[in-house]
C-alpha cells in the first residue's frame, strides 16, 4: 500500500539523517526546487537546527521555476 510522503517530510528525515551522519564541519549539498507560482513557504529552503546554511546557486529552468543547489554544513557539537 502507497502512503504519501510529502516532500517537506521527506527533505526533514533527509537533513535529520545527514545531520547525525556528518561530523562537526561537514557539508550536504542537495538540489531544491522552487516556483513562483507557489507560496513564499512552499519556496522557502529546508532548515535543521544542527546544519547552518552555506549558501545556494540558482538555476533558472522556465520563467516561473528554478532549482537551487544547497549546501549546508554541521554546526559544532
Amino acid at each position: 500500500m502507497k502512503e504519501q510522503y510529502a516532500q517537506k517530510d521527506i527533505y526533514a528525515d533527509l537533513l535529520d539523517h545527514a545531520s547525525k551522519m556528518l561530523k562537526p564541519g561537514g557539508r550536504v549539498v542537495f538540489l531544491w526546487h522552487t516556483d513562483d507560482e507557489k507560496s513564499e513557504e512552499e519556496n522557502r529552503f529546508p532548515a535543521h537546527t544542527g546544519l547552518e546554511f552555506v549558501c545556494s546557486s540558482k538555476d533558472v529552468l522556465t520563467k516561473f521555476r528554478a532549482r537551487h543547489l544547497i549546501t549546508m554544513k554541521k554546526l559544532m557539537a
